[in-house]
């Protein structure tokens, strides 16, 4: 991996670490919050940059290969496995790191399942129908969507 790659995978992996351990808001200007909630808030904001930065720790062991990392087993099963399932199986020992890699392996990769919707949406409005209300399209799509036993037939036949 050359070092423009590597700067991107890092600043992809800090993102998905900030959404994972978002930051307390802050208190709103012109309010003043009482002792508990500066408490409260203080500890929120500790807990979250700990957790932070654990999980920017524990990235560390990934990439080095120590730990529960450093078993070959870990590598050739990995070749096997979802990325999904290699984290909740092999992220026990790095519990932060563990969250942020299901996170990131949860994200849809495909623009699939948008272009289904769009494919449904040409089907009920195409030029024929394109002057139908967007409430009676809306209706139509989620007869047409979730009528997987029946046949499609948003129409009858004249």
């Amino acid at each position: 991996m050359d070092q423009h790659q590597d700067h991107e995978t890092m600043v992809a992996f800090t993102r998905f670490v900030e959404k994972t351990y978002p930051m307390p808001p802050a208190f709103a200007q012109g309010y003043s919050p009482t002792e508990d909630e500066k408490k409260a808030y203080n500890v929120a904001r500790t807990e979250a940059l700990a957790k932070r930065s654990a999980a920017e720790t524990q990235l560390l062991e990934y990439k080095l290969k120590r730990g529960v990392f450093s078993r070959e087993t870990v590598w050739e099963t990995a070749k096997i496995i979802s990325a999904a399932d290699f984290w909740y199986l092999y992220g026990y020992g790095v519990k932060e790191l563990q969250l942020v890699g299901m996170r990131a392996t949860a994200q849809v990769a495909g623009a699939g399942s948008s272009e289904r919707g769009h494919k449904l949406m040409n089907f009920v409005e195409d030029i024929n129908r394109n002057q139908l209300l967007w409430s009676n399209v809306e209706k139509r799509m989620y007869v047409a969507w979730n009528s997987n036993r029946f046949p499609l037939r948003l129409f009858p036949k004249k």
